[in-house]
């Protein structure tokens, strides 16, 4: 089943599995059908204790690397197993309850050559309710195109930019040492984002990827107070990290400050953007909400709300257009 001894692929499939009995067939077939054929596919159960294991036997393609997590239980120590061997010059994330649509890796691949720039690239997805609804009938789920769309999501309103199992990330683009990481569990690849986000280009394409599967037994549905609180220290630990000394001045992001002029807003998108080295989009009233959500001052609201709104469109419209 593996084809280690046979030349590098241009793209390795990297799936981290345990239980996955339910759904990880279909999950398997939706690569091996793939347009684009020049991958190993590799799986690293997760401590299975049911028939996980010999549903990934029952497929007689050498393109699959059957492996265990050696490490301790859970994504993160898989992932980073998976990544450790993986031999291709991408790799392409997958989840063991999500459907790809068959031309999946060959768009990523097609663009990725034709972008050398870009260091992850993500896509579009369609979700469905498990036993609800067939993939046709679900929501199409839209992610930001764009760099500095991508990194205002990550580091401004710390949500990712990416619908994981559509990620495909350059190999030559992370830097030496970077793993995932324990203490951000639950949202390990957020964290991993943000990482990844200072040293090289993000963007998605507008093409549908991934069939992404809801259902009661996924991590968002199990633990969503967790993904909230890690994802929360970890933009914060990045907000530090980009701004440094500069941070002390942004009290009103640490729940310090309960009120927060219009110079504050300026002042921290600028020192964003300088630590960025990009331009990053503004301009929605949810996205102001966003940086005042802690601060219960009526007064805020009342008297500012309409002039911090005001001028983060108008910075959006110019750096849009500055950027076309």
């Amino acid at each position: 089943m593996s084809n280690s001894a046979a030349p590098s692929p241009a793209i390795s499939v990297v799936m981290v599995v345990r239980n996955g009995e339910k759904y990880i067939e279909e999950a398997i077939q939706s690569i091996l059908e793939q347009t684009f054929a020049d991958f190993e596919f590799i799986i690293v159960d997760d401590n299975s204790t049911d028939n996980t294991v010999s549903i990934v036997q029952s497929f007689a393609d050498n393109r699959i690397v059957l492996t265990s997590n050696p490490g301790k239980p859970g994504r993160i120590d898989g992932l980073n197993h998976g990544y450790g061997i993986a031999r291709g010059k991408y790799l392409a994330n997958m989840d063991a309850d999500d459907i790809c649509t068959h031309s999946r890796l060959e768009v990523q691949y097609n663009c990725m050559e034709s972008h050398p720039e870009i260091g992850i690239l993500g896509g579009n997805a369609i979700a469905f309710q498990s036993g609800v609804q067939k993939p046709s009938q679900g929501t199409l789920l839209k992610f930001p195109n764009s760099h500095s769309e991508c990194v205002h999501l990550l580091v401004v309103t710390g949500t990712s930019s990416f619908l994981n199992p559509t990620t495909f990330i350059r190999r030559s683009a992370i830097p030496e040492g970077l793993e995932y990481l324990h203490g951000s569990e639950h949202v390990e690849d957020y964290k991993y984002f943000c990482d990844m986000c200072t040293v090289t280009k993000l963007a998605n394409t507008d093409n549908v990827l991934v069939n992404y599967r809801i259902h009661p037994e996924q991590v968002s549905e199990r633990f969503p107070a967790v993904q909230v609180r890690n994802a929360r220290k970890i933009q914060m630990d990045l907000l530090h990290r980009l701004l440094g000394e500069n941070m002390r001045t942004h009290s009103w992001l640490t729940n310090e400050a309960h009120t927060i002029a219009l110079r504050d807003i300026r002042t921290f998108v600028d020192e964003l953007e300088r630590a960025l080295g990009c331009k990053i989009p503004y301009g929605t009233k949810s996205l102001v909400k966003n940086y005042v959500d802690r601060i219960s001052t009526e007064e805020l609201f009342s008297n500012r709300f309409t002039d911090i709104v005001y001028f983060l469109r108008y910075k959006a419209k110019r750096l849009l257009t500055a950027n076309r």
